[in-house]
Formats: structure tokens, C-alpha cells, sequence
């Protein structure tokens, strides 16, 4: 009987001496959730629209001595900042209606014959020059800050000195506005 009760004295300094290294101290802890990593937004709008644009202009009757300005609105909607380049400019030429007045072949001389100067914000892009001449990609890179706007102003205009050879002709203009992170992009 002494034997087990050694033994059992024995067991219950082990587990005492067992007990006291398990000896807790003050903690806490606080767990962070619910992060989240959200990319910000570049978003172009040109007069207050997305694509497809409407068309923005159908100038008729012009003649000699013609002129005005056309003015697109550029806004950076989005929530970054970026850079405004046109893009893409088309200039298409046809003869559209040609009178008796007008010499034969008629291959469409408007473009040749329209001076155009094109402003992007603070910067002249082109001009004062025909507007077939206008035609490519312009590397602009104009800032534009997010929820600001910038325009872009076509000033034209039909020099007096213009005869016949631009009645009833029709240039037809294409162009793309392009909003990017970076200059050159």
C-alpha cells in the first residue's frame, strides 16, 4: 500500500509541476478583415457622352469666306489622373454634287481647300493648315486631372480666294479621343 501511495504522490507532483509551466499571462488579439485592393478608373467623356459618340457636326452650305469653331468637351470621369491624345483623324473627300461651274474630274477639293486650326486644352495640335492635312495621330498628351475637363476647339474657315473647285464637295472627318495613365501611352 505505501507503494502506491508513493505513486500517487509521485503523479501528483508531476502534474503539479506540469500545471505551473503552463502558467498563463495577460494577451490579446485583434484580427483585421475585410481588406480590399480596389484599381482606380481612367473614363473619357467627349460632350458629356460614352461611345458611340453622336455626330457633332453638319456644316452645309459653306462658300468662300466661311468660318466658325467647333468645340468638344473632354472629361476625365474617372478616378485617376491621365493624358488626352487624338487619335485615329480621318479625312475623306468626295465631289458630292458638282454644278456645270465646277471643272471635270471633280475629285472632292474641300479638304485642300478648308483651313482648320485644332486646340487641345493649352496646346495648338495643328494649324492653320488644310484640313486633309490634319489627318494621322497626335501624340497631344494634354493632362487631364480626374473629374476635370479640358477642350478641344476646331477654329475653320474658307478663304475668299477659293473659286469654283470646292462647290458641292464634301469632307467627311473622323476622330478619336483617347484617355491614357501615361504620356506617350
Amino acid at each position: 500500500m505505501k507503494k502506491i501511495l508513493m505513486s500517487l504522490m509521485t503523479i501528483a507532483l508531476v502534474i503539479g509541476l506540469v500545471g505551473a509551466g503552463t502558467v498563463a499571462y495577460f494577451s490579446d488579439t485583434e484580427t483585421s478583415t475585410g481588406n480590399t485592393f480596389t484599381a482606380g478608373t481612367l473614363n473619357l467623356t467627349v460632350d458629356g457622352a460614352n461611345d458611340p459618340l453622336p455626330v457633332k457636326f453638319t456644316l452645309t452650305d459653306l462658300a468662300p469666306g466661311s468660318s466658325g469653331t467647333i468645340t468638344y468637351v473632354l472629361a476625365n470621369v474617372g478616378s485617376i489622373d491621365g493624358y488626352v491624345d487624338i487619335e485615329g483623324v480621318t479625312v475623306v473627300n468626295a465631289s458630292g454634287a458638282t454644278p456645270e461651274s465646277e471643272p471635270t474630274p471633280d475629285t472632292g477639293e474641300l479638304g485642300a481647300n478648308l483651313l482648320v486650326t485644332v486646340t487641345l486644352g493649352t496646346q495648338t495640335v495643328y494649324g492653320p493648315a488644310a484640313l486633309n492635312g490634319f489627318a494621322g495621330n497626335w501624340d497631344v498628351s494634354e493632362s487631364l486631372t480626374a473629374g476635370s475637363t479640358i477642350n478641344c476647339v476646331i477654329s475653320w474657315s474658307i478663304p475668299d480666294t477659293v473659286g469654283n473647285e470646292i462647290q458641292g464637295d464634301i469632307a467627311t472627318v473622323g476622330m478619336t479621343f483617347e484617355l491614357a495613365q501615361t504620356t506617350g501611352q
